[in-house]
């Protein structure tokens, strides 16, 4: 399954049950082929990740919680996060 196929499950899941905890606005991390010469990591809102080409599988997804402020300048820095992501900081 790719990122792009889980994230639109479970939008469709949460439609289904009237639950608005992942929404467009979630911040989510979608990791391609890691530990590969190929590997791509990609931070942003959900509805962004929707849209963004992975390429090829195995991909994995991460849905972080309250981050340390390291967490969050590392995934601005190296997975391209918007600087909301420091707003997950605890």
């Amino acid at each position: 399954m790719t990122v792009r196929e889980a994230l639109l499950t479970l939008l469709k899941v949460g439609e289904k049950k009237r639950d608005s905890t992942i929404t467009r606005d979630t911040i989510v991390v979608g990791v391609a082929r890691a530990g590969s010469e190929d590997t791509v990591v990609k931070a942003g809102s959900l509805g962004e990740l929707l849209e963004y080409d992975m390429g090829n599988p195995p991909h994995a997804l991460v849905f972080p919680g309250k981050l340390h402020f390291m967490e969050a300048e590392a995934l601005i820095a190296l997975a391209d996060a918007p600087e909301s992501v420091r707003g997950l900081v605890e």
